[in-house]
């Protein structure tokens, strides 16, 4: 199983410029990132950190460099997703539901979208493990 490695909330934005892109050169991803006003300097060490974690790399033999994600921006999500469960609800979705439902104000379509969710939930079986 690969490791995901953990991104941070300013990489994550460099992320989105390559998952959207595919790959892109340090000019194009300092252009899409123009509305942070991020000097070079800060965009270079974010694309470092994402090297060294894994998560990005760089086409051999390019000039200029083509940067590219290792990882997808669902295996990303879904990692994130269950380290913020396991850190702020000590792995309990329901208490995470139950806190997400009384603190949003949801819509009736977003409560029918969940309702959905839940049922096809319980009525399949988690791929790797099987329904408890």
């Amino acid at each position: 199983m690969k490791k995901i490695p953990s991104i941070g909330e300013a990489e994550w934005q460099v992320m989105e410029v390559l998952w959207e892109k595919g790959q892109a050169t340090f000019s194009e991803i300092r252009s899409a990132l123009r509305e942070h006003n991020w000097s070079q300097t800060t965009i270079h060490t974010m694309l470092t950190r994402l090297i060294k974690k894994g998560a990005v790399a760089i086409k051999e033999g390019t000039s200029p460099y083509l940067f590219y994600p290792l990882v997808s921006r669902e295996e990303c999500r879904r990692h994130e997703t269950l380290a913020f469960l396991r850190r702020v609800y000590n792995g309990s979705v329901k208490l995470f539901l139950t806190n997400f439902v009384n603190d949003v104000d949801l819509s009736d379509e977003e409560i029918d979208e969940l309702l959905k969710v839940l049922e096809k939930c319980k009525t399949s079986v988690h791929p790797r493990e099987g329904r408890k």
